[in-house]
């Protein structure tokens, strides 16, 4: 065999050459799919009630811009879930298990421009048993009970207080 410069080559080494090639192009086709700039915040979390009282396990969905992303099943308290999620999305992460009110929580990733570093946040949660709502407004019961969003002030992710405390609130007013 000849190469592209005249000169014999032998038939092990033109196969070396099309594994090296191959490699190449196999990394480089890996690489390009996962934009490193896009990761901008590690959701890792606890569901303390996870497989209580005979449960299954609590089932995590991660949910972006509305659609099912992603879903697993925490069978019991000690483990923790993870996300990775990805700049300027909105996400929610829905909890649910069985004998107990579903739990959302919702995450804005926007960022402004200049912030291009990495951040995590961690929370613990439980979910209310369904034969303790007896009480509750069942409406509110439907939405977000957290929302997770940029802080420009303290610069970081930061979990909004005040709107879980309204939530609280109303979830305790009968209408």
């Amino acid at each position: 065999m000849t190469g592209h410069t005249g000169q014999k080559t032998s038939p092990m080494k033109n196969i070396i050459n099309i594994l090296l090639m191959g490699a190449c192009f196999l990394c480089s086709s890996v690489f390009a799919t996962a934009d490193p700039d896009s990761f901008c915040l590690r959701v890792e979390g606890k569901v303390l009630n996870a497989g209580l009282q005979g449960a299954s396990g609590c089932t995590i969905e991660l949910l972006c811009d509305g659609r099912s992303v992603e879903k697993l099943v925490v069978p019991n308290a000690r483990k923790k879930f993870s996300f990775d999620l990805v700049k300027n999305r909105q996400y929610s992460l829905k909890m649910s298990q069985s004998g107990y009110i579903d739990k959302v929580v919702t995450i804005n990733t926007e960022l402004p421009v200049f912030f291009e570093d990495d951040y995590g946040f961690f929370f613990e949660t439980s979910l209310l048993e369904e034969k303790h709502c007896g009480n509750f407004n069942r409406d509110v019961l439907l939405l977000p009970v957290a929302r997770i969003s940029w802080d420009m002030k303290r610069h970081c992710f930061y979990y909004d207080k005040e709107y879980s405390e309204n939530i609280k609130k109303e979830m305790l007013t009968k209408r």
